[in-house]
């Protein structure tokens, strides 16, 4: 029950959009779909997010250009 649920959350990631408020090139953290942190290393805010969510999946997306664009997702 649990896979099913953590897959549905995955598949959901692709429609989360950064805010045109976060500073370009700055990684942002969401948490169920809300920001939770912005900042330049994506350890730190993987840390902020577990520390205040810490039973909670979550996404950290790159807010600028890259060839590859990178995301995480715990």
């Amino acid at each position: 029950m649990k896979v099913e649920e953590l897959t549905s959350k995955i598949e959901a990631h692709e429609a989360i959009e950064i805010p045109n408020y976060i500073p370009k090139d700055k990684y942002v953290i969401f948490v169920n779909g809300a920001v939770v942190a912005f900042g330049d290393n994506p350890s730190d805010l993987a840390e902020i997010a577990i520390q205040k969510f810490p039973n909670h999946p979550f996404i950290i997306k790159y807010n600028g250009q890259r060839k590859k664009p990178i995301e995480y997702f715990y």
